[in-house]
């Protein structure tokens, strides 16, 4: 059986939060950091979509 910590299997990138983008000066989230935390998702997902075919 696996050690791998459940709540993020090795290999697999970190999820963004949302404490973590911080707010434009014109009110709301900076564009920049929304994008990154987005593209950080897409790559999470492709991470999982891999493991589950190897599965």
């Amino acid at each position: 059986m696996s050690t791998q910590n459940p709540e993020q299997p090795s290999g697999l990138t970190s999820l963004p939060q949302l404490e973590n983008l911080p707010f434009a000066a014109e009110g709301g989230y900076a564009p920049e950091k929304v994008r990154e935390a987005f593209d950080a998702f897409r790559r999470h997902s492709l991470q999982l979509q891999a493991q589950i075919r190897v599965l």
